[in-house]
């Protein structure tokens, strides 16, 4: 599944680029400025997500989830019904800006499932992957800035009561 992910969000960001140069020398001049910062948003959201389906892949490399695969389906559907439901409606005056809505709902469960599938994560290995120790430094940052400290390097680490510690 990691390659899956990794693969679809290199190709999702290697089509935005191409949308981009589009919009920026093909439509701009044909749009009035708020169609084309309709494009313009649906480009931002492509982007985020693009890249965050790479990182949920890298997760995925280090340890198997199906809280985080249930997040990348979400996040690609995301694209898919966000970003690409703005283009249409943007660049062809298409109407289905009824399937927006539903692409931004996918947005917030896929980071929602991302998040939850991080703070359960759970490794066999003794030693993490760099990716790995860059989500726990992440999660343990937000949680010490909300009064919540979990993460203490060389000690056990636990981040829900009723999970299993393991060693960093």
């Amino acid at each position: 599944m990691s390659k899956i992910f990794i693969s679809s969000g290199a190709g999702l960001a290697a089509l935005y680029v191409g949308l981009g140069a589009y919009a920026s020398h093909g439509l701009k001049p044909h749009l009035n400025a708020d169609l084309y910062a309709v494009f313009q948003t649906g480009l931002h959201y492509h982007i985020i997500h693009s890249l965050a389906l790479v990182l949920l892949g890298l997760f995925l490399r280090n340890s198997f989830s199906k809280l985080a695969v249930s997040a990348g389906v979400f996040l690609f559907a995301g694209i898919i019904l966000f970003s690409f439901s703005l283009y249409l409606y943007a660049g062809f005056g298409l109407p289905v800006s009824s399937l927006t809505p539903i692409g931004g709902m996918s947005y917030i469960a896929g980071w929602i499932l991302f998040m939850i599938s991080a703070l359960f994560y759970q490794t066999g290995h003794k030693k993490l992957g760099f990716f790995s120790k860059i989500c726990i430094t992440w999660i343990g940052f937000v949680h010490h800035f909300m009064k919540f400290p979990i993460i203490q390097y060389g000690e056990k680490v636990t981040f829900i009561p009723e999970s299993k510690p393991c060693r960093i």
